[in-house]
């Protein structure tokens, strides 16, 4: 998977274990459970998903053939809904 950035127009907010993120552009809210709030932090820090895969496979009880998979199916529809771009 090619590296993916946070498009510039969603604004996020974490609030407790979830994150809640809303596209400016269609003006659209997505909220995100604990795994996928963190890997969304860990976005916004600028981690690869390859290092993102390894350190949430440490805090959560999953495996990282179980993780990469979900991580990769998030990603795929945040990426169809705008909110991630691949980076340029």
């Amino acid at each position: 998977m090619s590296k993916l950035v946070i498009n510039q127009e969603v604004l996020s907010q974490h609030m407790d274990s979830e994150a809640i993120l809303l596209d400016m552009k269609s003006e659209k809210y997505f909220r995100l459970n604990s795994v996928a709030g963190r890997a969304w932090k860990l976005l916004e820090r600028g981690q690869s998903i390859e290092a993102m895969t390894g350190q949430l496979a440490e805090e959560f009880d999953v495996t990282p053939e179980v993780l990469s998979r979900d991580l990769e199916a998030l990603f795929s529809m945040l990426q169809e809904h705008g909110l991630l771009i691949e980076e340029q």
